[in-house]
């Protein structure tokens, strides 16, 4: 045989144009077979709609803000240390650097909050002492007010033509009495003194958690590799409530000054107790101006009538402007960020929940929930269109923060299914819906050709 006729024939070979077109339309129909397969098996998935993903949330909060409520009085108070703790971590770390030995800078640590929240108290103790003697001496001049006020609404020409019944007023300014008000006020000073024992319970957390976190760096790398975008939104937390503490009261300090001044110039009497309570109201968010400008108001009503009241609201109003108007929001919109509306609901919320502390507590107990509950994933970070501001939102836009895609509740699976991979420990893919369909597909691929 001829060396033509002794080898096989091999097949011959597709022209380059067919066989280009016999891949293209192999690899369509894969992909349209792949692609109706995800469809059917997303028809079969149980699915639950955005909305009652909402109400399943905020049903879950609920439960968990009342069992938070049930232990507001020792969660509250260790809170507070942790944030105040974090605060003033710089110092330990700076002495720590400097070689001093760190059970040395835990003690100083935990000396210089001690000593910080004692002179506080103390102060405001001192300041509020002479109230009750203040307020007797006011006496007739209440009574008098009382009177005019009565007197006026009774013989209201206008109000009585405008059909407006003014005898519940009247009955109301009637029970008014100036013991019942020096009675409260002495059981409101008692609760001030009363503070020691909230004093005691927060200086024990400090204790504990200063010594606990003396050093952090094998525990803050164990969370870094296993869930690094939670170590991001814990960290960014520790900067925010320490800035939001910082700025908070350095300007709270700097109100209470001016308003010191201003208040001696206009010869309000108990001028360092009004001060005091405009330094701790600058703490709580919106409505802490009011609760601040109230009580010398009225003193001044008292003691120079009408005009020294309006005197008293025009001074406040002018420092507050200035001051916490125009200079602190320069300073405290990255370390908040939050909408005002937001900040109020959450002063009401925290309120209910913990009580008067959580008034003082509501910006930092806001910002660690959204750290942990919307800063760390990709696929909760757009729940800050409804939670931060414009300024922030535009500021964060323009630096990458949301440039992920997201995948929504429907594309992981019903509640079911949600349930059964959380108790396995299976993590929620990190892609987006499309990256979830091209691996779904490259599975199948890589399963026929086996």
């Amino acid at each position: 045989m001829t060396r033509d006729e002794t080898q096989p024939t091999a097949p011959s070979a597709a022209t380059p144009d067919t066989a280009e077109t016999g891949r293209e339309s192999e690899g369509t129909r894969s992909r349209e077979a792949a692609d109706q397969s995800v469809v059917l098996n997303q028809g079969r998935r149980s699915t639950i709609p955005s909305g009652a993903w909402i109400i399943i949330v905020g049903a879950l909060m609920t439960v968990g803000l009342w069992g938070l409520s049930r232990f507001s009085a020792i969660l509250a108070p260790a809170f507070l240390a942790l944030t105040l703790v974090l605060t003033i971590r710089p110092i330990h770390r700076f002495m720590v650097r400097r070689g001093v030995p760190k059970w040395v800078s835990a003690i100083a640590s935990i000396l210089v909050l001690v000593l910080t929240l004692s002179l506080v108290i103390g102060v405001t103790v001192l300041a509020f002492l002479p109230l009750p003697d203040v307020i007797a001496s006011y006496q007739r001049d209440f009574t008098r007010m009382v009177n005019d006020i009565s007197d006026f609404l009774e013989n209201n020409q206008f109000l009585q033509e405008q059909g407006y019944d003014v005898s519940g007023i009247d009955t109301l300014l009637g029970q008014l009495d100036l013991n019942t008000i020096m009675s409260t006020v002495g059981t409101l000073i008692n609760q001030i003194s009363g503070f020691g024992g909230l004093l005691a319970v927060i200086a024990l957390s400090i204790f504990f958690i200063v010594i606990d976190t003396m050093t952090m760096d094998a525990r803050s790398s164990i969370v870094e590799k296993a869930e690094p975008e939670l170590h991001e939104a814990l960290s960014g937390f520790e900067g925010r409530v320490r800035q939001y503490w910082l700025v908070s009261t350095i300007f709270g300090a700097i109100v209470a000054v001016f308003d010191w001044i201003a208040l001696e110039a206009l010869g309000i009497p108990l001028s360092l107790a009004w001060a005091v309570i405009a330094f701790v109201t600058n703490y709580i968010p919106n409505i802490g101006f009011i609760l601040g400008v109230v009580p010398p108001a009225l003193i001044g009503l008292l003691e120079g009538g009408w005009q020294l009241m309006l005197w008293v609201i025009v001074a406040y109003s002018l420092i507050n402007f200035v001051i916490q108007s125009l200079i602190q929001p320069k300073f405290t919109a990255d370390a908040v960020g939050l909408s005002v509306t937001v900040t109020f609901l959450s002063l009401m919320v925290w309120g209910v929940v913990i009580g008067p502390l959580g008034a003082l507590l509501a910006v930092p107990l806001t910002l660690f929930f959204k750290a942990i509950l919307v800063d760390s994933s990709t696929s909760t970070r757009w729940l800050d269109a409804f939670l931060i501001s414009e300024s922030e939102a535009e500021r964060k836009l323009s630096s990458g923060r949301y440039e992920v895609t997201y995948s929504s509740p429907h594309m992981w699976g019903g509640l079911p299914t949600v349930v059964a991979r959380a108790a396995r420990g299976i993590k929620r893919p990190a892609g987006g819906s499309e990256k979830v369909k091209q691996r779904r597909i490259m599975r199948r691929r890589s399963a026929r050709r086996e």
